[in-house]
């Protein structure tokens, strides 16, 4: 692909693992603020960031989730 050139690899191979850290920490923190949008209270990240639980957050059904979740099941997938 880059021929014996090795300098050109290595300086290939250490671009592409950067971009490639970069996008999976915007990508996750993506999904970290979905999980909390949709799950509240439940939130795994809520709960290790933290945060307390809002009077709001409680329903009588403990398993209910935001009634969007039915809309961002729909969501396309999130891709860089």
């Amino acid at each position: 692909m880059l021929g014996s050139d090795k300098t050109a690899f290595n300086t290939y191979i250490q671009n592409y693992q950067a971009t490639a850290v970069s996008k999976f920490r915007k990508a996750f923190e993506v999904m970290r603020a979905e999980e909390k949008k949709v799950y509240q209270h439940k939130s795994y990240f809520a709960h290790i960031d933290g945060e307390p639980y809002a009077a709001g957050d409680f329903s009588s059904d403990p398993d209910n989730v935001d009634p969007e979740v039915g809309t961002l099941a729909n969501y396309p997938t999130v891709r860089y």
